[in-house]
């Protein structure tokens, strides 16, 4: 594995620890643990706990850096900020579905400089610093080699905020260029697959930011490519966003 610094040390260790804290409160969870943001939209009492657990550890090690977080949104002022998300893929988790993950990301003069995904239920951590290349669990990391759509698996991701009808128009280009598809719930597992070289691509037509960083690194530091906002509009507003392997050409990417 190539040579990695303290702060991308520092984020494995937490993004592990956070992983255990998640898969006990499961284990350990009651009639209250569970409630709704929304149609199909739930947090657990997990969610909150994992993200405040993740927000000590760093204000502790980085105290003058600032945090973005999907559940208690961003604090501080800092040409560095941390980006996370505390269980992407909350239905799958309470489910017991081993589809969600723990993303870290560090931003760092508006580019993401290290990443870590954590995968508890399918004992993968997967982490990235910039120009070292994407491991998990101390293996390297590569996207397909696959170019033609006929073997081609694309990630679906589906967002509340635009038109059911947009999803399925996606899907029915996708079919009619020969390309097959999936719908995992998470973001996150989604974009480890392109990483890892399970699928040549991943698709969404609104991401948040804690969704999409750490998983954008780890494509990209596996030689894959990302379409979407720079960093810093990403940041304010979320994106459409679309990962490949660089090899693929989706029917869907003139967004």
């Amino acid at each position: 594995m190539a040579n990695t610094d303290l702060r991308l040390d520092f984020c494995q260790a937490i993004a592990k620890q956070a992983g255990e804290l998640a898969v006990k409160m499961r284990q350990q969870s009651g009639s209250d643990f569970i409630a709704n943001k929304g149609h199909q939209d739930f947090v657990t009492a997990a969610d909150h706990a994992v993200e405040r657990f993740i927000r000590e550890r760093i204000e502790a090690e980085f105290p003058t850096e600032a945090i973005v977080g999907e559940e208690e949104g961003a604090t501080g002022h800092s040409d560095t900020c941390w980006v996370i998300d505390p269980i992407d893929g909350t239905a799958n988790y309470m489910r017991g579905l081993p589809e969600w993950a723990i993303s870290i990301a560090c931003v760092q003069n508006d580019r993401i400089t290290h990443a870590v995904l954590d995968i508890p239920d399918i004992g993968r951590t997967a982490s990235a610093q910039i120009g070292c290349g994407a491991f998990v669990n101390g293996q390297k990391l590569s996207v397909s080699a696959t170019e033609v759509p006929v073997k081609s698996l694309i990630i679906l991701g589906h967002s509340d905020r635009l038109p059911l009808q947009t999803h399925l128009s996606t899907i029915d280009d996708l079919l009619s260029a020969g390309y097959e598809y999936r719908r995992q719930g998470s973001a996150c597992f989604g974009l480890y697959s392109v990483a890892a070289g399970w699928a040549e691509a991943y698709h969404e037509m609104h991401l948040n930011p804690w969704d999409a960083f750490a998983g954008m690194l780890l494509i990209t530091e596996a030689g894959g490519t990302v379409t979407c906002k720079t960093v810093p509009e990403f940041l304010k507003s979320g994106s459409p966003f679309t990962a490949t392997n660089g090899q693929i050409k989706l029917p869907m990417l003139d967004f």
